[in-house]
């Protein structure tokens, strides 16, 4: 019990309240109260992250973790036979063994085990940016990348043919990665661009020995390869961001991005309630005038995209397809993306031969057509490392999914209550 829902006859509120049948006896409950100040409360937290975090701790310790559903439903995890089992907690085992509320395994809790299924083959990597490279911010603009991260894309790109697959316009993921020998399909996968070939730069993006913009004129680098899947829908692309602007421009914390071939419309800035009810409607009436465009959603974000069908994962086929071209060679690909657009590339992966990896605090299986799962963009990183640089990964009791523990200890109250203390 968090707060103070239980049964007490003594309490000063008025008793019984509407709910009082619901409420558990006192003898069989764990209590605890949020902040420090003397409670009757065994137990105290301080805020409500740490509430949350202990819930979702007993929530996923009430299923059983079994690498064999993992087996019977997704083909990479059924070749890692060797991952650890992580037996269930004494005293909260389930008797509801579904696999809905399996989580996804992490790849850094046995890469040896993921180094022997990838032996002898090609491997190609598909990054997200958002929320994979970098955390997610409530202005997208300030999504910057790292620079220790910025050099492991680059030497894994060295390594292995890479690419930057977001729903950001092309030119800006390349603006914000600042790494030319990278693959870029922007606009999730309608506008996609090759390694430039040079050290130089096109149309004033940097170097990756550089520092300073590098106008076009003096300019010799050209992409090895461009592919642009919806030109003729840019009209009603305009058309559309200029609308939603025209409805929403009095919004505070609203941000419309035009990302060429497709238009982002940001409410993680929007106060909860009635303005992103107006926000949400003016999405929607803006595709019904605009029919060749249709709605998708992200995380905290409209998409208006072209009515065509494809996606993420016709991107990824069609890059896989480009490069065994140009390098003769077949090429096993790893996807790691964590919002709901890169779902369809993950459902491809199992037909390309290769596996996807979801970027997601608390991975459900069934919510996701992943494989695995890395907690968070450090995580990532650190994953990218094995390849890039050949670096083992030490993985911790805590990346030993598939249950997180709660970053919060539980302590007694600093003072002993007494029945009169309110």
């Amino acid at each position: 019990i968090f707060g103070n829902l239980i049964k007490d006859t003594s309490s000063k509120d008025a008793w019984p309240p509407p709910y009082a049948d619901y409420l558990p006896d006192p003898e069989n409950v764990w209590t605890c109260t949020v902040s420090s100040r003397p409670s009757q409360a065994r137990h105290f937290v301080e805020d409500e992250q740490h509430v949350a975090s202990i819930v979702a701790a007993l929530a996923a310790r009430s299923t059983l973790y079994s690498v064999a559903a993992a087996q019977s439903t997704r083909s990479m995890p059924a070749m890692l036979s060797s991952s650890p089992v992580v037996e269930p907690v004494k005293g909260l085992e389930s008797p509801m063994l579904s696999s809905e509320r399996e989580h996804l395994p992490s790849p850094l809790a046995d890469m040896k085990a993921i180094a022997s299924v990838i032996q002898g083959k090609k491997l190609a990597f598909f990054l997200d940016y958002d929320g994979t490279l970098t955390p997610i911010v409530e202005n997208p603009w300030e999504a910057t990348l790292k620079e220790e991260t910025r050099d492991v894309v680059r030497a894994l790109a060295h390594r292995y043919p890479t690419a930057i697959v977001s729903g950001r316009a092309r030119a800006t993921a390349q603006s914000l990665v600042k790494v030319n020998s990278l693959y870029y399909a922007g606009s999730h996968g309608f506008d996609i661009a090759g390694p430039l070939r040079s050290g130089t730069v096109k149309s004033g993006l940097v170097a990756d020995d550089e520092s300073s913009v590098v106008s076009t004129a003096s300019s010799s680098a050209e992409p090895s390869i461009t592919y642009r899947v919806a030109d003729s829908f840019r009209p009603a692309l305009e058309e559309a961001k200029a609308k939603v602007e025209a409805m929403l421009g009095h919004i505070k914390g609203v941000l419309v991005e035009d990302n060429t071939f497709s238009v982002s419309v940001h409410y993680r800035m929007v106060g909860e309630g009635e303005d992103r009810e107006k926000v949400d409607k003016a999405v929607d009436k803006v595709v019904q005038e605009l029919p060749m465009l249709r709605r998708t959603a992200g995380k905290m974000v409209y998409e208006l995209r072209p009515s065509v069908n494809w996606n993420k994962g016709k991107a990824v086929e069609w890059l896989l397809e480009q490069i065994k071209k140009e390098k003769h060679e077949t090429y096993m690909p790893i996807y790691i993306g964590d919002d709901v657009t890169d779902e369809d590339a993950f459902q491809v992966m199992d037909e390309l031969g290769g596996f996807g990896i979801i970027v997601h605090e608390n991975p459900i299986r069934d919510n996701t057509a992943a494989s695995f799962a890395l907690r968070n963009p450090s995580e990532v990183q650190q994953f990218l490392e094995f390849f890039a640089y050949g670096k083992l990964p030490q993985a911790s009791e805590a990346d030993r999914r598939p249950f997180d523990q709660p970053k919060v200890q539980l302590l007694p109250p600093p003072l002993v209550a007494t029945s009169k203390t309110p």
